[in-house]
């Protein structure tokens, strides 16, 4: 019996001696984690800090995920432009050399939402998510258990793939009919102007704000004037702000997901993310 069980325990431990070895790295957000998936597929195991339905904007860490940054091999972040509310956490420096921060800017910039450009979800811009793909392969090419000709192969496929879904979203957003989009705030412009969508207009510029008052009354008059409206609504946020607009006429009603929360991290997780975000679109169209 004794024999029998050692066997059974010497098999099972040469049953997963990859997953054993396996380096860990955590992003900072759930789409990021997405984005890594499609580099390393089931060579690593990739996680996110920040729980998927948690608003990066009103994230606070909590000791556990500090415990899982300290046994992190590589952590990946947008950077302090980006990610301010992550800064302090790098004060060590062992999990600085351990990180990758793909945005280096002004942080002064993250808190500024009023464009495009300044907006910190890059990851919603599939140009923007190329461009991170070169440093984070860099990166992980450091560590044990990757190789970089693999890491190679699977960034070429994930392009592929990549290419493929632009041009089946823009097929399918060229046959929408004329709308006006609306949104809580600036993120969606990333999106929005890479397959170029018109957004209309935009509850809050900045989502750590209450909109105020002038504001509300100007986008309720673009609101009444608008051609079919569309209001893409988001699970982090409440809905409370547009439901106290006095609209005069009808308004179809989306929900989008800006953190992809319902995305499994797998490889195809950051297209399946994309091809989300055009249903919402879709399914918000007159």
């Amino acid at each position: 019996m004794i024999r029998s069980l050692g066997a059974l325990i010497l098999l099972m431990m040469l049953s997963f001696p990859a997953q054993a070895g396996q380096p860990t790295i955590v992003t900072s957000i759930h789409p990021l984690a997405l984005v890594v998936k499609e580099l390393v597929g089931d060579d690593a195991r990739v996680s996110a800090l920040i729980p998927a339905n948690v608003s990066p904007h009103h994230y606070s860490m909590k000791p556990s995920e500090r415990r899982r940054l300290q046994n992190a091999h590589r952590f990946i972040w947008l950077g302090p432009a980006k990610e301010p509310f992550l800064e302090g956490t790098l004060d060590d420096p062992d999990l600085e050399r351990r990180s990758l921060a793909l945005d280096r800017g002004d942080a002064t910039a993250a808190h500024n939402h009023d464009t495009a450009q300044e907006d910190p979800h890059i990851w919603l811009n599939p140009d923007e998510v190329r461009a991170m793909l070169p440093p984070i392969v860099d990166s992980l090419a450091q560590l044990e258990g990757l190789r970089r000709p693999q890491l190679e192969e699977n960034r070429q496929q994930f392009l592929e793939r990549l290419a493929a879904a632009e041009d089946r979203i823009r097929k399918r957003l060229d046959k929408l009919p004329a709308m006006d989009v609306f949104t809580y705030h600036g993120a969606f412009h990333h999106f929005a102007e890479h397959f170029d969508i018109r957004i209309a207009g935009t509850l809050t510029a900045n989502p750590e704000q209450n909109p105020g008052a002038r504001h509300l009354a100007e986008l309720q008059d673009k609101l009444n004037n608008a051609r079919s409206p569309c209001i893409m609504t988001e699970p982090q946020f409440s809905r409370n702000w547009w439901e106290g607009l006095n609209i005069d006429q009808p308004m179809s009603v989306s929900h989008w997901d800006p953190m992809g929360t319902e995305v499994e991290i797998r490889q195809g997780g950051y297209t399946r993310f994309l091809d989300q975000l055009a249903d919402a679109l879709v399914n918000c169209g007159p």
